[in-house]
């Protein structure tokens, strides 16, 4: 599936775009979370396995720059996978140019926190209006968000799930659907394989998160233990102002009757604003 160009451009123009995207990469460009970093070797394994045993024009590639012409020069994008079907390894030492006989056929991005923008947008866009690449499967390990979306001719369209809660691309034969938490892929039905080593650093991150919630649901018992317990001194703080105030109260009424009785009117206007020191020292006197 070829890609038509805007303009011709040249061998030098994609070489200096690919050297200027390099140079401007950062560590947290190139960081990734260890659901997605797991998620990305679950599907190279199993995509390896469907390569080896049945469709052997699968090539996947990762973190390979992808540059297609635009109409103000090279374009470019970094899936976190795709797949193009060739079974000619593809020229290409580090990125990959999209007016090479092949395009992209699939992309997949793993979603982190910090990617949605870039995933769900500004690369989505990219693959939609620009590369048209024929499917794009996105999935949030986090919140198990998973989508399969192909490409109608002019913009993509959600592919349903079956009766299994699978997703078919239909040119691979292949199924996509959630396992215990994570993208498995089927082959006519049967579920590609992953290495045991993968398998035990998944069961390890499993354990890990578990241990991870049980302490968050501790601290959130602690939280709202600390906030009854707020709560409670809240109210026994306002019980004992209004006491004090009541006591407040009666010491200033009976002043104040004492102070009328005695003839000392003069203590009438300042008892108002009187605390319990001056109170006791006027009753002192008065009594």
């Amino acid at each position: 599936m070829s890609l038509m160009t805007h303009r011709p451009i040249s061998a030098e123009e994609y070489a200096r775009a690919a050297a200027d995207y390099l140079a401007n990469e950062t560590v947290y460009d190139m960081s990734e979370n260890t659901p997605s970093y797991l998620q990305r070797g679950i599907t190279v394994s199993s995509l390896d396995v469907l390569r080896s045993s049945h469709r052997p024009e699968v090539q996947t590639y990762g973190e390979l720059l992808v540059l297609f012409p635009t109409e103000d020069g090279p374009g470019l994008v970094v899936p976190d996978n795709f797949v193009v079907l060739d079974p000619s390894p593809m020229r290409t030492l580090s990125s990959f140019i999209a007016t090479e006989t092949e395009r992209p056929f699939w992309v997949l991005e793993y979603v982190s926190p910090a990617s949605e923008h870039k995933d769900y947008e500004v690369s989505f866009e990219k693959y939609e209006q620009q590369l048209k690449t024929p499917y794009y499967l996105s999935f949030d390990p986090l919140k198990q968000d998973l989508r399969l979306l192909q490409h109608n001719g002019a913009k993509y369209e959600s592919v349903e799930p079956n009766a299994e809660g699978r997703m078919a691309i239909r040119e691979l034969d292949l199924e996509i659907g959630l396992l215990d938490g994570w993208v498995r892929y089927w082959h006519r039905g049967e579920l590609l394989e992953i290495p045991k080593e993968l398998t035990r650093r998944i069961a390890d991150l499993k354990k890990a998160l578990a241990q991870k919630d049980r302490a968050l649901e501790r601290q959130k018992r602690m939280i709202g233990q600390l906030t009854e317990e707020k709560e409670v001194l809240k109210g026994e703080k306002e019980q004992l102002s209004q006491g004090l105030q009541q006591q407040l109260t009666r010491m200033r009424a009976r002043v104040a009757r004492l102070a009328s009785k005695s003839g000392r009117t003069a203590l009438l206007s300042p008892i108002e604003t009187a605390g319990f020191d001056q109170l006791n020292t006027w009753l002192d006197e008065l009594e």
